[in-house]
Order: structure tokens, then sequence, then C-alpha cells
């Protein structure tokens, strides 16, 4: 699809970024800005900054930054076609239908394909579970787990029949071909045309938008494995999604809280209960991709995983990852052998509600759980307690409540806290050495940019693209020594002579992902907010005086080598009357510039 740069600058300045990004992140305004805490990274002071005068963002701690279209495909996992298509809908903006290779290649056509195929597939599976004899079992199941058909429906649920070639038989006859089917995750591998789900309940597995990119199957004739997922393509990660955030994100963007469970049906169950804000992994355990997923929409989340000893290790794995991303861990205690789905089909919701609202501070469930597993009467059972533990207060980043674990855990083993505390710092000591030479060697690789007087210039002038025009006619491009300042001077030639005023735009032009870092942070920053046009104006002179004394010496230069080779009678003698023209010509232009310099220097 191709998208002309009208209609990108036309959703920008439909687009209003402050609204767009409220709705992930809590922003107070502070003067002409907006800051909330990064949605991108893990931080208790906020250091996010949304410009509305520019449609930008920028975050000072992890360096992401860019325009409306940037924090949609960063925050969504979008593609920028698709952030444009959605912004364009939600703008009123009519988008063009034509294609080109910027908007509309391989890949994204790929993806769209893939979309479109499951969504298709999953209409199917849907159907099939509602409307077919081969189905009873299926719906014998969801009915014995109290899952009415209301809900079926809003989760898209299906069933994928036990036949091994009708899926490929179904899909051939609408027109897609074997070579696409075979890349589409929907068939084994050892066989092409053999379905990979078969006599089981399907469900569908959806992206935050709510698009089906991928599905996962329950047996339930005793078949193995008992869940069966997708495998991961460009559309599918399992350490990056979870099961049901869709449906979740509203509600726990206004209770800030998401619960956390371990399948299908235990999601499925909490909202029979009418308790939406929970999600699941899929067959896999939390990552920190979940962790940053989760912080996009909630400050608390809550695990509510079997009470058994595989629970409970899910629970310390998870705690120390959910700390370390700054969310307040909660945990909700099962009773034995039973989760959310049986509490739900054995005794209504009424009960499973009952249990969802018991709740336990995360660490006040490690240290119970800690102690009931070791003999804290002898020094190695205290010492196998710390091991359980300090991982998690490890994770801890604020001094005042990793203090207070360390004292808690030390009254609940009996100890001196001194004791806990020199354990815990040698410990502390090793991972700190390992993470500073992690930093260092980071550091080492990185190539910064530089802010030269060139540099600073070009960044005052993105910072008041109205400048451009005054500085363009003052200042050649081969003025500039700073290679950076050349690219952004190159950018803004571009984008003023074909009228463009989208910050999108300019961005998309800036290659050097490190120059338009810095061009980012300088925007959110107010090192430009004062006296813009006299900063301008003052580097001009300063850069334009440079490049006529480089000329100068040039020209100088070359006028001893010629006077050293002249000989009577050649045409060196025109040469060096050319060169003295020049030469007459930038002191002429060099005086006029000190007379200017020396006004403002007054002024």
């Amino acid at each position: 699809m191709r998208i002309p740069d009208s209609t990108i600058e036309e959703i920008e300045r439909r687009v209003d970024i402050v609204n767009l990004v409220s709705r992930f992140v809590t922003l107070q305004q502070k003067g002409q800005r907006w800051f909330g805490l990064c949605p991108f990274h893990s931080e208790k002071t906020p250091s996010f900054s949304v410009s509305p005068e520019r449609n930008a963002f920028y975050c000072f701690g992890c360096q992401k930054g860019g325009s409306v279209f940037s924090f949609l495909m960063e925050i969504e996992g979008l593609s920028f076609p698709e952030a444009v298509e959605q912004l364009a809908q939600e703008a009123g903006v009519d988008l063009p239908t034509q294609g080109d290779a910027r908007t509309d290649d391989g890949a994204t056509k790929r993806r769209a394909a893939l979309k479109e195929l499951y969504q298709r597939v999953s209409g199917s599976f849907h159907y099939i579970l509602e409307n077919s004899p081969q189905a009873e079992a299926a719906r014998e199941y969801l009915d014995r787990r109290q899952i009415p058909t209301e809900l079926r429906k809003r989760f898209a649920i299906g069933f994928a029949p036990d036949a091994p070639g009708w899926l490929h038989d179904f899909l051939r006859s609408k027109g897609y071909s074997d070579a696409f089917l075979a890349e589409t995750g929907l068939f084994t591998r050892r066989n092409q045309r053999r379905a990979l789900f078969q006599g089981r309940v399907v469900f569908p597995i959806r992206s935050p938008r709510g698009e089906v990119v991928a599905f996962g199957g329950r047996a339930i004739d005793g078949h193995e494995p008992k869940y069966l997922n997708s495998p991961e393509s460009s559309l599918f990660s399992k350490r990056e999604l979870l099961f049901g955030l869709d449906l979740a994100k509203e509600q726990a963007r206004r209770e800030r809280n998401m619960y956390l469970t371990e399948g299908y049906t235990d999601v499925l169950a909490c909202h029979a209960a009418v308790v939406e804000n929970v999600v699941a992994p899929l067959g896999t355990a939390l990552s920190e991709h979940h962790v940053r997923l989760l912080r996009r929409y909630c400050d608390t989340v809550t695990l509510v995983f079997d009470s058994d000893r595989a629970g409970e290790e899910a629970v310390r794995r998870a705690a120390v990852l959910l700390e370390a991303g700054e969310l307040k861990t909660m945990v909700c205690e099962l009773p034995e052998g039973r989760d959310p789905a049986d509490i739900f089909e054995a005794s209504g919701s009424k009960e499973l509600k009952k249990t969802l609202s018991c709740v336990k501070d995360v660490f006040a469930f490690l240290v119970s759980r800690a102690l009931g597993r070791a003999d804290i009467s002898t020094p190695d059972g205290k010492e196998f307690a710390l091991t359980e533990v300090f991982p998690y207060i490890e994770a801890v980043r604020s001094e005042v409540k990793r203090d207070a674990c360390l004292r808690q855990f030390a009254d609940a083993l009996g100890v001196d806290p001194l004791s806990i505390a020199q354990d815990y710092r040698r410990r502390g000591a090793r991972s700190s050495h390992r993470e500073r030479a992690g930093e260092q060697q980071s550091e080492t690789h990185r190539k910064d940019v530089v802010i030269t007087t060139d540099l600073f210039l070009m960044l005052a002038v993105v910072a008041s693209r109205g400048q451009f025009a005054t500085v363009r006619s003052m200042l050649d491009i081969d003025d500039l020594e700073d290679r950076n300042a050349v690219a952004l001077y190159t950018a803004l030639e571009e984008t003023y002579r074909r009228g463009e005023r989208a910050f999108e735009l300019l961005i998309d032009r800036i290659e050097n992902p490190e120059l338009r870092r810095v061009v980012m942070e300088k925007l959110a920053s107010d090192e430009f907010a004062l006296n813009q046009e006299r900063a301008i104006y003052d580097a001009v002179l300063s850069i334009k005086e440079r490049s006529y004394r480089r000329q100068q010496r040039e020209i100088e230069s070359q006028l001893r080598r010629l006077g050293a080779v002249a000989v009577a009678g050649d045409d060196t003698q025109h040469q060096i009357d050319e060169l003295l023209e020049q030469k007459m010509y930038l002191d002429k232009e060099l005086n006029k510039l000190k007379v200017l310099i020396d006004d403002r220097f007054t002024e």
C-alpha cells in the first residue's frame, strides 16, 4: 500500500500524541511537556517526555523516541504500515490502495496474508465447535467446565476435527497455494498436508490488538501432549505474548492490577466470574518480555498459580522478574490441588471471586514457603532458607525496601540482622562486579555522537524548523565539517524542498540510529527552548567565518605552489590572477562577517 507523505502528515497533524500515550502511560504536565514513567523500561523517576508541540516522545532513560507512529509501533509491536493504518482509522483519514516497495514489502504482505488466514481458520474452528456433530465431545468438555456459549464466542474457541487432511483440502479450495500453506504453521513439518491440530479444542491466540496470530489446542481424549501451540513465527513468540491480553487490558488499566494464571481454562473461568483483568503465559515461564508488556497496563500483578511445588517455583521465578521490573507483586494462595478453573467448575463465580480476593504480599509468601521447606533450627537450614529468598531481595531496587526485607527475614530466621546483611552484601558484590563488567563492555562498543558547533547548529534548526530557510540562504552544506551535521542538513533540505512538516518524515531520513537518538534527546530537553533564533544565528556566523578562513588557507597554499613552479610564457599567471581575485572576495566577505560578529557581541 503506497502511503503518500501528505497522508502521513495529515495523520500526524490530527493525532494528539498526549492522548495516544495516555492510553498506556499516566502523564503529568510540566510546562510545555508531559512526563511519566517509561513504558519501555523499568524506572522510578519519570524520564519519559512527550512534546505536544512536535507530536513526539523521548525517554531520557532508555533513549527510545519518535513520533506517534514510532510510539504505536514500539508499544503494540506493529510494523510501520500497521501503525499508519490504525492511526488513520482513528483520525478519520482515508488511505490509498495502491502498492509500492516502501510500505508493502514481501514481509509485510506475508504478515497480512497470515493474519487474514488465521482469522479465517479461527472462524472455521469456531463454527465447527458450535455446529458440527464431530465437536460433541468438545462441547461437553466446555459445558462441564461451565464455559457458556457467549464466552466461547468472545474468545472464538473452536474445535479441530480428528481428520488429518481436512484443513489442507479446505484451504486449497479457498485458493491458497501449497507453498504458502506449508509456511503457515498449521500443518506438521513431516507432512505438510497433515493438520497440526486434530481432535482438539482450539484457542485462538491474539495480539494485544485482538488479531489472531497463532493457536493453542487442548486434547480432550487423553492424547499427548495435553496442550499444543502453533510454532513460533514472524507474528508469534510465546515469550512476548500473553493469552487473553486483548480482552484483559482495559480492566487492568482501570484497576492497575493484572491477575496472572497458568492456563487457558483459568482465564476463561475468571471471565465467566466477571473478572476480566486476567492473562496466562503460553506454555512457557514468565519472561522479561512479559514483564515489560504487563507494565504497559498495570502497576500490580497478582500471581494465581497452583499450590503444588511446581507452582511455588513458578511464583519464585515470576516474583524476581516482576520485582526487577518494579511491579508490585501479590500472591493468591489457592486451595491444595485446585486451580481457578476447578474452583469455578465446582463452586461457581462467588467462590472464585472470594478466592481471588484473598492475597498476600509476595515477600511474605516467599519467606513462609522458605521456612516451611527448611529446618531453621539448624545452621544448614538457615543457609538453605537464605538461598531461597535472596534472589528476590537482589531484584529489589529500593534501598529502603531491601533493608526492610532483610530485617523481616532476619526476624523470621531468628538471627542478627547484621549477619543477614553481611551475607547479602557478599553475594551482591559478586553480582555487581559482573554487572559493572558488562556495562563497561557495552560502553566500549557504543559510538557516541559528539556535539560539535556544526551539529549544535543543525540540532537547533531541527528544534526550530522554520529557521531552516534562513540558514540555507546563509550557509551552504559545504561549510559544514561534521558528517552528522551534514546528514541533518541533507534531511532538512529534502523535507524543505518537498514542503514536508511531519516529524516522522524528517526522522525517517536520518539513517544513523545514534544520531537519531541524539536528535530525539535534544528535542525532548529544554536545551533549545530559549533564544533559538540567536543561538542559530551565532552558530551560522561562527561556521561561516571558519569556512571563509579555511578557503583562504587553501587559496594561499595554491598560490605558494603556483609561485614556486611558475615559468614565463605559460598560463600559470592566469590561474594566480583568478586565485587572487577569489582571495580578495573572501577578504571582503570576511570583513563583513567580522562586523556582524562584533555587532552581535556588543548587543
